[in-house]
């Protein structure tokens, strides 16, 4: 079983990790995003504020798309300005019909309908980690 884990770049320090070290634990595949060999590089240019230019930008949005093509589903947890998860969820839920395990960790805001719609939308942490564990080890492709 493989698994995509699409989170923003906040996301990806704690609770990705933590899910991507559980997930592995159960003897999932994980291709985390924040795991390619010139990420240091692109963690210092989002610090230092400097923008991608085209050619970063084709590289990093290609490299996840293939790791999503690889996947059987992802899991996401999106930060409310990681623009990139949201389109990797439309991309993986309406594009391969992949199935998408959201972790909403925005209580402040409203279930939206594009997410309601084309995730397994949980706000519960153990929830989702339980709801993740069990499709992953139930849906071995």
């Amino acid at each position: 079983m493989t698994i995509y884990l699409a989170h923003g770049f906040e996301e990806c320090q704690v609770i990705g990790r933590e899910v991507q070290a559980e997930l592995t634990g159960a003897g999932v595949i994980v291709l985390n995003p924040f795991d390619r060999p010139e990420q240091p590089l692109y963690n210092k240019m989002v610090v230092d504020g400097v923008d991608f230019n085209k050619e970063v930008s084709a590289k990093i949005v290609s490299g996840d798309l293939g790791m999503i093509d690889l996947a059987s589903g992802v899991v996401a947890i999106p930060g409310r300005t990681s623009i990139g998860t949201y389109m990797e969820i439309f991309y993986a839920a309406h594009v391969w019909r992949k199935p998408v395990f959201l972790l909403w960790l925005h209580q402040s805001l409203y279930k939206h309908p594009w997410l309601n719609h084309f995730t397994h939308y949980y706000t519960d942490q153990a929830l989702f980690k339980r709801a993740v564990m069990g499709w992953a080890t139930h849906n071995d492709k």
